[in-house]
């Protein structure tokens, strides 16, 4: 569980005295932008607050430091996604001048734009679908929602809903390829992802699913923002060997969703039965239907 002192603590500590974060509330901070020579921003109670504070590239490279414990190197690997995740399950995206090798980010050379993504769990979102998720046995689902609105949230606590069920014993294996879902830190989870879940952290979605079949007999595999060729092929090869799939894409409607390529076969082809989609009509994660594709085209 995250708190605000997981935030502090990697700013220096003049720019910390400055923004008085120990003065708000942690479960309205939402996010933190430095930008070189740039005003400080904060996202709170999803509004924008600008400070009258620059930054500096002194600044930035001691956030790094103090990120990394010191070890930026340790961190190259995370650096190469373009993030890194900290305690709490915290992520601070980076940007700058990229080193490209075939086409192929390999590290910064200067990292001038840092992004501070504040991690916050939603126990017991999931409740308002589970009956749903549940009903008739668990089936092959799939999470549709447009960005922002709530999918990754409702992801994880949906895995922690089913891997702490007791009357259904099911092993989870979580491909977390942005570590957002269970956020690792050390190899950690620093959110509640259930007492039956096993986490491919940083993995690619294609490798980690076929991995964890080989590897860690799943009942189920959960996997957020699928879309490729690679992942609809992996998902193919799961289901095929007795997995069920939870996964969540990004849309704004079923029709939306079945016209992505590689998409439509996953749902049309009967892969896919239980859909949940979600807006932000009425606050993040608002449920605006959940529908049996077999039963709606039979």
């Amino acid at each position: 569980m995250g708190d605000i002192g997981q935030i502090i603590k990697i700013l220096p500590p003049a720019l910390a005295d400055k923004l008085r974060l120990h003065t708000l509330s942690f479960g309205r901070l939402n996010e933190l932008r430095l930008r070189v020579g740039r005003n400080v921003t904060l996202i709170y109670d999803n509004k924008e607050i600008m400070y009258d504070i620059k930054v500096t590239k002194d600044c930035i490279m001691k956030m790094l430091e103090l990120a990394s414990n010191y070890s930026i190197y340790a961190y190259e690997q995370s650096f190469k996604q373009g993030f890194i995740t900290i305690e709490g399950g915290h992520r601070i995206g980076i940007s700058g001048h990229a080193i490209i090798e075939n086409n192929v980010i390999k590290n910064f050379n200067y990292i001038t734009f840092l992004c501070i993504r504040v991690a916050h769990e939603v126990i017991g979102c999931s409740n308002k679908v589970v009956d749903f998720v549940y009903g008739g046995g668990i089936d092959h689902t799939l999470i549709i929602s447009p960005p922002g609105c709530g999918k990754t949230t409702l992801l994880r606590d949906l895995v922690r809903n089913i891997s702490d069920n007791d009357r259904l014993h099911i092993n989870v294996s979580l491909i977390d390829e942005r570590q957002e879902i269970a956020g690792c830190y050390m190899g950690i989870p620093q959110n509640n992802i259930g007492r039956r879940t096993d986490v491919y952290d940083g993995c690619p979605k294609d490798a980690g699913m076929m991995m964890a079949i080989r590897a860690m007999s799943p009942g189920i595999i959960a996997v957020d923002e699928i879309g490729g060729q690679n992942d609809v092929q992996a998902i193919k090869y799961c289901i095929a060997c007795g997995c069920t799939i939870i996964a969540t894409i990004h849309g704004y409607s079923l029709e939306n969703v079945m016209n992505k390529p590689f998409m439509g076969e996953l749902i049309s082809s009967d892969y896919f039965n239980k859909i949940i989609i979600l807006s932000g009509r009425m606050g993040k994660g608002t449920v605006e239907q959940c529908l049996n594709y077999r039963e709606q085209h039979s």
